[in-house]
């Protein structure tokens, strides 16, 4: 049977619901959503050098980046993994990778449709449906602080979380102001810092934005300057660590 594309179906998100927020987490990684080879059947499924979760892409170089942040490396083909390795392997060491470091992930998306089905670009998107952010700060109240990997997912969390009675109309348009700030200041720079402020949960939560994980170099940033990025928003400790070596 061959897809029609033209039909556009209600994409739901693959992991959202799946993998719900450790309670003890400290640190969320926030992104928009998967491929749509990820949520939608009529495209055959992933490929084989994907892996089952958040940022499970081959295309997509988060994990890398963030193994290279701690100096850990990685072999084989994808990920952690070598070829022959099971998904449930490679799920498992992912998880418990990021349970370590009371680190967790989320998309903002828990629904949407594309108007292109193939196509990735978050500007495919709309008839979105926001992720429960509420209920994930309810059951992990440790989180002190979000990273997001794009600026349009910082762009739709502050709808979401207006949406969800989590910050008021005025602190959305206060954080929206600061984020046109940011985009204007100078990288590598401009990641390391705190981009805004909020307190969705009553207790004060650091925001930062994170270069695209879906290249090695983006936005002018050598692969060196990116990984440090990622070391000083998500490890900050290893890269103390290293400035005293």
């Amino acid at each position: 049977m061959v897809a029609n594309f033209n039909i556009k179906i209600t994409e739901r998100h693959p992991y959202n619901e799946l993998h719900p927020v450790p309670d003890d987490t400290e640190t969320l990684i926030i992104g928009t959503a998967p491929p749509p080879r990820f949520s939608n059947p009529a495209l055959g499924g992933i490929r084989d050098g994907d892996a089952e979760f958040y940022y499970g892409s081959e295309d997509n170089c988060l994990w890398w980046d963030i193994f290279d942040a701690i100096n850990q490396k990685l072999t084989g083909k994808k990920l952690f993994t070598d070829k022959d390795w099971e998904q449930c392997h490679c799920l498992g060491t992912m998880r418990q990778f990021l349970r370590s470091h009371k680190i967790w992930m989320r998309d903002v998306l828990q629904a949407y449709k594309r108007d292109d089905p193939c196509s990735p670009s978050d500007n495919q998107i709309r008839d979105i449906e926001f992720a429960d952010f509420r209920g994930q700060f309810r059951a992990a109240p440790s989180i002190r602080k979000i990273a997001f990997t794009s600026e349009k997912a910082a762009e739709w969390t502050l709808e979401a979380f207006e949406e969800q009675g989590l910050v008021t109309p005025e602190k959305r348009r206060d954080t929206t102001e600061k984020l046109k700030t940011w985009r204007g200041a100078d990288a590598p720079g401009k990641y390391q810092q705190s981009c805004f402020e909020a307190s969705p949960t009553g207790t004060g939560i650091e925001f930062f934005i994170l270069p695209t994980p879906t290249g090695r170099s983006r936005a002018g940033l050598k692969i060196v300057d990116k990984v440090d990025i990622y070391r000083c928003v998500l490890f900050p400790g290893q890269r103390d660590q290293s400035a005293l070596q």
